[in-house]
């Protein structure tokens, strides 16, 4: 049986997921998150064209060969935002961005430049790519939720258990640091979190680069 303070433990594990990913969506610049920008010309192209985008193997491209339910939905909570931008436009590259994000040091981690544009109040293309990123934020929290749902049908007797789960699941730094702080929301949490795969789409774990500790903190440096 649920008492009162699992009740409260299970409101302070949501609320805490969600200002975790909020803050993450703040920190980290629009398109630094890997694939955002191909995310979001998927997301643009339902937006503006009402069709599937085509899969290209030169010039700018989309995330086009994932499944579109992911981006639909963010098509219809972004769409409504005026955008001067065309649908496949490149953001201004860093010229001294440096590849081996992974390593500690003083180079450039950021892929793009990033100017006044993209400060508060947000408007054009930085407002919706921000409500797509709060759009994953809100699936996340669905995961969390139904995680904790699950165990409470796994283990009735046992509610510990199902808020240990869905702890587990929103405070795994694959889950909970891809939430935010990109337009798709994290895989399962299992996963090493490299292309940010939206819900409802099939994706392998990906292997690190050489040298590169499993457990190395890959967000940190795309901050």
């Amino acid at each position: 049986m649920i008492t009162q303070r699992h009740r409260c433990v299970l409101a302070l594990l949501l609320v805490t997921f969600v200002l975790l990913a909020f803050a993450y969506s703040l920190a980290n610049p629009i398109y630094e998150a890997t694939d955002e920008v191909r995310h979001v010309r998927y997301v643009r192209h339902l937006a503006v064209h009402q069709t599937l985008p085509v899969q290209v193997a030169e010039g700018p491209r989309a995330q086009s060969h994932h499944p579109p339910l992911y981006y639909a939905l963010a098509a219809l909570v972004s769409g409504w935002v005026p955008v001067a931008e065309e649908v496949y436009y490149s953001p201004a590259a860093n010229p001294f961005w440096a590849y081996r994000y992974w390593e500690v040091g003083h180079d450039n981690k950021n892929q793009y430049l990033h100017g006044r544009d993209e400060m508060f109040p947000f408007r054009g293309i930085t407002l919706a790519v921000y409500l797509m990123r709060w759009f994953s934020i809100l699936l996340g929290l669905g995961v969390v939720t139904l995680t904790y749902r699950v165990g409470r049908v796994v283990w009735p007797h046992r509610p510990a258990l199902a808020l240990g789960g869905a702890a587990l699941v929103a405070f795994t730094r694959s889950f909970s640091t891809s939430a935010g702080p990109s337009v798709t929301t994290s895989r399962p949490p299992w996963h090493r979190p490299r292309c940010c795969s939206p819900p409802f789409t099939s994706c392998q774990p990906a292997i690190a680069p050489a040298g590169q500790p499993l457990w190395a903190p890959s967000w940190a440096s795309r901050c």
